[in-house]
């Protein structure tokens, strides 16, 4: 592939982490978790990132658009039309960029090609808060509603929902290619759906939940108030390990860049690097200078359907 061949070629592949106050994409060299270059003030909070291997693409608060950025020398190349709202998460699917977020209450599919807008999903009436796919479909995870939206990838279309209760804030979902798995601020639980949305399983996180990815093996949970990240095994949902405890904050979102795992965390501000098979920390970035939201790797062999 040429995005393989490229990232091949530099012999690195590198982790890319943003967040509020200081609104920049750095990029860190995951040997030694060090800052080696950063992209321009994007303007505000950068909620989502997400990678194609030869651009990544970020986004988030007052920023209110989605960025295409070089991964050679971290420089602007294109951006979507505003959003209307605050973007909270992206994922890239087959060239299109799939994102959402607050105000606008919409997902917009966009084509990276020349990141114009070619389609939209009707107003789902809360903020979205996460996105994932699976299959021949986008699924919206909201805010306020307790709502997990089912969308057609082609039009974005509705095909259904899974409500909470109403009162539950649905933050992250992801999926292992298989089933669908959404994590609730009020419930506190892992929950594990198939493709029609029916409950399957669940898991007691003892927390609220922020973050959720997965190696295609195993999904990896982190949140607030528990402030570690489990390592679940989706065949019967139970923990299977879980990493060491953060001193404070949210881990705000989670990444495997197909051999180790990383936070972002919201306080201390740093992105930690995780080996997935004993859940220890290997290493520390410094500190990003305000809450961290996203972290995301150009790696294309990675397995990943959020951040």
């Amino acid at each position: 592939m040429i995005a393989d061949a490229l990232r091949k070629s530099h012999g690195k592949y590198y982790i890319y982490a943003g967040g509020a106050t200081t609104n920049k994409v750095w990029k860190i060299d995951p040997s030694g978790m060090s800052k080696v270059a950063e992209s321009a003030d994007l303007g505000g909070a950068i909620n989502a990132i997400t990678s194609d291997g030869i651009y990544i693409y970020a986004g988030g608060g007052s920023a209110n658009r989605m960025y295409k950025i070089d991964l050679t020398n971290m420089s602007t190349v294109d951006y979507t039309d505003a959003y209307g709202g605050g973007i909270r998460r992206a994922v890239l699917v087959d060239g299109y960029l799939y994102f959402g977020g607050v105000t606008t209450q919409k997902v917009w599919k966009v084509d990276t090609s020349d990141m114009s807008k070619t389609a939209e999903s009707a107003d789902l009436g809360r903020s979205i808060q996460g996105i994932t796919e699976l299959g021949d479909y986008i699924y919206a995870s909201m805010y306020g509603s307790g709502r997990v939206y089912k969308l057609a990838k082609s039009d974005l279309s509705t095909i259904g929902y899974y409500s909470y209760s109403s009162s539950d804030n649905v933050y992250a979902v992801t999926s292992d290619g298989t089933y669908l798995y959404c994590g609730g601020w009020t419930a506190e639980t892992v929950d594990q759906f198939n493709t029609s949305l029916s409950l399957v399983d669940d898991l007691s996180y003892g927390g609220p939940i922020r973050a959720l990815t997965s190696d295609g093996t195993y999904i990896y949970a982190g949140g607030n108030d528990t402030l570690k990240v489990y390592k679940i095994d989706p065949s019967n949902m139970t923990k299977a390990a879980e990493s060491a405890s953060i001193s404070s904050g949210i881990i705000a979102s989670l990444h495997f860049d197909g051999k180790y795992l990383y936070a972002a965390l919201s306080s201390p501000q740093t992105v930690w690097k995780i080996d997935p098979s004993d859940m220890s920390k290997v290493d520390e970035s410094a500190s990003y200078g305000g809450d961290l939201a996203a972290v995301y790797s150009d790696n294309p062999n990675r397995w990943a359907r959020s951040n």
